[in-house]
């Protein structure tokens, strides 16, 4: 049995029980809704039922925060998810609180394979199609965003690969191409 073999066995079990994040905060500055930590949280709930929990831990990082999702089954063994960065937009205490909230959210949706809830009640998985031209939404915009700057990618080239004005008018094929990318060269 190997060190982690617990805790994969855990999430095998738990990760298909999972909802998506309800999203419960307006965020005004996009005139949209998002899901808080807490909801996350809250979406996550079922893993307990399987000796399964995560702690996060913050690392020094110049600009930004850096927050590290880490698993941990009741038999005291624990396996890192991954570290997510993401940049202080402001070099003051806000600044740093609000990239350490978007990094905990995003750490945990990561390590958990969790979405939040679509804004047209899920209607999107209703009718699977072969390509989606549907727009983008204003979650998908933000990680994008996030990964454009984690990654130092050049918006203007990828806007015109695509060929597309701005980044807001990516349809959800393009979205899930550029996506895939901006994964690989974050490497």
């Amino acid at each position: 049995m190997s060190k982690h073999q617990n805790i994969m066995e855990a999430l095998v079990a738990a990760l298909p029980e999972l909802e998506s994040a309800k999203k419960n905060k307006d965020n005004p500055a996009f005139k949209s809704k998002y899901a808080d930590l807490g909801a996350i949280m809250d979406a996550i709930q079922p893993i307990a039922a399987h000796g399964l929990w995560f702690r996060q831990v913050a690392h020094e990082s110049s600009g930004g925060v850096a927050v590290e999702t880490l698993y941990i089954h009741e038999s005291g063994t624990e396996l890192s998810a991954g570290t997510i960065f993401v940049p202080a937009d402001k070099g003051n205490a806000h600044g740093y609180g609000s990239a350490n909230s978007y990094a905990r959210r995003y750490g945990l949706q990561l390590a958990f394979g969790l979405a939040t809830e679509d804004d047209d009640g899920n209607a999107a998985s209703s009718s699977p199609a072969k390509h989606n031209s549907q727009p983008i939404s204003t979650d998908q915009l933000e990680a994008m965003q996030d990964l454009i700057q984690i990654t130092q990618s050049d918006v203007a080239a990828i806007c015109k690969k695509l060929k597309v004005a701005s980044i807001k008018e990516m349809t959800q094929d393009q979205y899930a191409y550029v996506m895939s990318v901006l994964e690989k060269k974050k490497g």
